[in-house]
């Protein structure tokens, strides 16, 4: 499977996004140590590897979650209590999302550098996971085209024709791997679970 989403790089890249924004958020929860996450970083970085200069790195990804993360020193200035309430609810309230983040790095960088790339490591990841991917980067892929309409740059225009290549083999690809793992996928949702959707079967 990893070699076709290779061959199909303007969904690659968005895949790739999508993987090491998850991977910062799993560990920022104190899920650095869980199996899957170390295979969503070696699928990352086996995309990385192929396209290093169009993914996204982990240090700018890292960046634009820290920036728009919640802080709860924000929150509290902008109550009218007192400085001794503020510091009580400060307590009550715990780590921050931005906190929880910046605490997160020294694992991070751990995970990140003790993770090789691997074409097996997708393979590896439950069906449920890997569906939910597919299907998450075919909507990006359309948010991806949106965004590149609006950059003047070579690069943005580059972006703009590789994203629209990938749009109608990406959705084949999802169809496929439904139609592969239908048994499978039914079975969770019978169990409950959600599946992803759509934005066109």
């Amino acid at each position: 499977m990893m070699s076709k989403i290779l061959k199909i790089p303007g969904a690659a890249i968005v895949l790739a996004s999508i993987l090491i924004g998850r991977v910062i958020g799993q560990v920022a929860r104190g899920f650095g140590e869980n199996p899957e996450t170390a295979l969503q970083a070696s699928v990352y970085l086996t995309i990385l590897a192929k396209f290093p200069n169009d993914v996204v790195s982990a240090a700018v990804m890292f960046r634009r979650m820290l920036e728009n993360a919640k802080d709860n020193k924000n929150f509290l200035e902008e109550l009218q209590i007192s400085e001794e309430d503020k510091i009580l609810w400060d307590k009550q309230l715990g780590k921050s999302e931005r906190q929880r983040l910046a605490d997160s790095v020294p694992t991070l960088l751990k995970l990140l550098n003790t993770t090789t790339a691997s074409h097996s490591s997708w393979d590896s990841l439950p069906v449920i996971a890997q569906h939910s991917l597919l299907v998450r980067t075919e909507r990006n892929l359309v948010e991806a085209i949106t965004r590149y309409q609006s950059w003047t740059s070579e690069d943005g225009a580059r972006r703009l024709e590789q994203a629209n290549a990938a749009m109608t083999p990406w959705a084949a690809l999802v169809a496929q791997f439904e139609e592969k793992h239908a048994v499978e996928l039914q079975a969770e949702r019978d169990a409950g679970k959600h599946l992803a959707q759509r934005i066109a079967a």
